[in-house]
């Protein structure tokens, strides 16, 4: 498309292009991905983009800390599948095989072609020359906000819209707002119009939910994380999150057992023909969404009730309390194996006891020690969320998390510690 367009066509339309003209490129989702990919291509012309909801990592994006998403992995699988005219090759059958098999690490092997990670623009920064305003959403639970925050964009905005549990709607304020900014942004870089936009602060930090939006909750900055953010942490003491640690023995983390039945059609296909591995996607994606497609927001926006975990709660919060940007776990742990997997969940506990979830990740760990205490270092999705006044914070710690994340089918038994010597504990980005 863009080389016809350069060349004056377009399909039925003529352009009336020279060797100076400029053009720019934006797109949401997908498409955001091949506009970030397109950065690096150093095409004749190309004088902007914008991002939407796009990736810069998409192994990342896929399989956070090596544990893939579930519901995602298997619902983007079968729903840019075309039944009548097949259109994967064998490297995309080759990847959700490892993928689905627990071994995604496998996908950032081999040459271009097999290696998912040539796909991300992350590994090449200096390529990227073209300005680029982003847009990530708060609450994207498949390209979340760090897909932004890892390298210098000129213009960041951080909102409500994005893939579930966030909105994809575009017609109500925050879509009408952000259409008016794309068409500034292209306006000075296309057509030279001085309108000011690349003089203004280039980070927006917009509210989580685009039901909260409007243009008195901006919040503009020069840099990110926003000034004033402090990094807060909160130790694991006995079953408390506290401003000191070093109480407590070690808590077990039991593996959980119970339904999982529903993935054994893709278990049952993991290393036959390509057919078989496409039928068994489709069946279990139509199970794991009722019917619903990829889209549909409930199956990344539950918890696991069913799952066996540890809980850490803080005392009652005296005062509204605002986290945004990129929490961080930082554990103490050992197994009874090697390759345990540690999924984490913040909460919100409501003053009448219900928990609203906050915020989610996972790990694997690959340590040789396992099975003596060590450190693992890990973010969950990044959040911007008030924690009001008389509710707590809550941290839990799963042996699973399905079915946003792959289970773990040989999860061992591991342990969490929280005495003096390992002080397991988590950093929130403190807004004060």
């Amino acid at each position: 498309m863009i080389l016809a367009m350069q060349s004056g066509t377009i399909g039925d339309v003529s352009i009336p292009v020279t060797s100076n003209s400029l053009f720019g490129v934006t797109g949401p989702s997908c498409g955001g991905g091949q506009t970030f990919e397109i950065m690096r291509t150093q095409v004749a012309g190309l004088a902007a983009v914008a991002p939407i909801i796009g990736w810069t990592d998409l192994y990342q994006a896929l399989c956070p800390n090596d544990v893939p998403k579930l519901a995602y992995s298997v619902g983007l699988f079968a729903g840019g599948f075309d039944a009548t005219n097949p259109n994967y090759g064998n490297v995309m059958f080759d990847w959700m095989g490892d993928i689905i098999g627990g071994t995604p690490e496998l996908t950032r092997t081999g040459d271009a072609e097999h290696n998912i990670d040539w796909r991300s623009v992350v590994f090449d920064p200096g390529e990227l020359t073209v300005p680029a305003f982003v847009i990530q959403g708060w609450r994207d639970a498949l390209f979340p906000v760090q897909q932004a925050t890892s390298l210098p964009f000129a213009k960041l905005y951080f909102g409500g819209l994005g893939h579930p549990p966030a909105t994809s709607t575009i017609t109500g304020p925050e879509g009408l707002y952000l259409r008016a900014q794309l068409v500034r942004w292209f306006d000075y870089w296309l057509k030279g119009i001085e309108n000011g936009i690349t003089t203004e602060p280039p980070v927006t930090v917009a509210p989580d939910n685009t039901a909260n939006w409007s243009a008195g909750a901006l919040v503009q900055s020069d840099n990110f994380p926003l000034a004033g953010t402090t990094p807060t942490t909160y130790f694991f003491n006995k079953n408390s999150l506290a401003a000191t640690g070093g109480a407590g023995s070690p808590r077990r983390l039991s593996p959980t057992t119970g339904p999982t039945i529903i993935l054994n059609p893709l278990r049952n296909a993991l290393g036959g023909s390509a057919d078989q591995l496409m039928a068994a996607f489709l069946l279990v994606n139509n199970l794991l969404n009722s019917g619903g497609g990829v889209l549909d927001s409930s199956i990344v926006a539950k918890s696991d009730s069913a799952a066996k975990g540890i809980n850490f709660t803080s005392t009652r919060l005296a005062s509204d309390l605002t986290v945004v940007g990129l929490p961080e776990f930082h554990l103490f742990v050992s197994a009874s194996a090697s390759n345990a997997y540690y999924y984490v969940q913040i909460y919100e506990r409501l003053p009448k006891g219900s928990a609203k979830l906050i915020t989610r990740g996972a790990f694997k760990d690959h340590a040789g020690n396992f099975a003596t205490p060590h450190k693992i270092d890990f973010p969950p999705f990044a959040i911007n969320h008030i924690f009001k006044a008389g509710s707590a914070i809550r941290v839990r710690i799963a042996s699973r998390d399905f079915p946003f994340f792959l289970p773990n089918l040989k999860q061992p038994k591991a342990k969490i510690y929280r005495d003096a010597g390992h002080p397991s504990q988590v950093t929130l980005p403190v807004v004060l």
